[in-house]
């Protein structure tokens, strides 16, 4: 993080409570100086008292209150750069934003690269855009196979995989994963991504146990391990089909989609 940035002060306005969890573990990995608002009215008290650079907002409260970025301007104490999160393609809604006073429009869920995307646009002015095109990747008809450790990634990447239309059948051990892909019908599931850095859920047991198990598609499918980015280097398996690094990054994320999923 270039240090001009470490000294910018954030305000963070959401009302979900999994979506601010995981902004705030972000945020503060990045020792980030901010701000929680979980509504709208809350954020108004801060920006009357505090100065901030920037703010994040979460669509859905602007959905609730129509006004609040009209309000959020007019209660500044100076010209905030104002960014919005939503998990919903916005396109027929960015000219009306833009005219309430919004400046940037990014993907939700909130990653380090949104942080980034943000601060480019505040550096360049180069405001309301789309950095996550999923408007494009549409997998509707299509399902995977989901075997995640911890609550908060399975969360984001459900509502990643989720608004690309894909159907995500989910297990939480090894053994569930296994026992659904073994029941389940030729070509069901297009793609199965295992969670392999939490060993007691037998992650790489379970790839291992489905390449080699009598079903149909057992050779074939695409397996994706998740791995976070400290054990990205750790042990291999010739079995992994491809892999993609914690924090989920959707403009990694839907191109693999894309390239395995016919």
């Amino acid at each position: 993080m270039p240090p001009l940035y470490k000294n910018i002060r954030i305000l963070f306005i959401d009302d979900n409570v999994n979506s601010v969890e995981y902004a705030s573990f972000i945020l503060n990995q990045m020792n980030l100086t901010y701000d929680y608002a979980k509504s709208g009215e809350s954020a108004l008290d801060f920006i009357k008292a505090e100065y901030y650079e920037l703010c994040f907002i979460n669509y859905d409260l602007i959905n609730k209150d129509p006004t609040l970025l009209k309000k959020l301007r007019e209660t500044s104490l100076q010209n905030i750069f104002i960014t919005i999160f939503s998990a919903y393609y916005l396109l027929h809604t960015i000219e009306s934003i833009q005219a309430d006073g919004a400046n940037l429009v990014l993907t939700k869920p909130f990653f380090k690269s949104t942080l980034f995307d943000a601060f480019i646009a505040l550096s360049t002015e180069n405001h309301l855009n789309e950095s996550t095109p999923h408007h494009s990747f549409n997998f509707s008809g299509h399902c995977v196979l989901l075997l995640e450790s911890n609550d908060t990634n399975l969360k984001i990447l459900y509502e990643l995989l989720n608004i690309t239309g894909i159907k995500i059948i989910t297990a939480n051990n090894g053994q569930k994963i296994v026992d659904k892909f073994l029941t389940a019908s030729k070509n069901e599931f297009d793609l199965i991504f295992i969670d392999i850095d939490n060993l007691s859920l037998g992650g790489y047991q379970a790839i291992e146990r489905i390449r080699n198990c009598t079903h149909d598609c057992a050779k074939t499918i695409p397996i994706i391990a998740i791995k976070s980015d400290l054990s990205i280097t750790g042990e291999d398996s010739s079995e992994i089909t491809d892999r993609i690094i914690k924090p989920i990054d959707a403009r990694k994320l839907y191109p693999l989609l894309k390239k395995y999923i016919k």
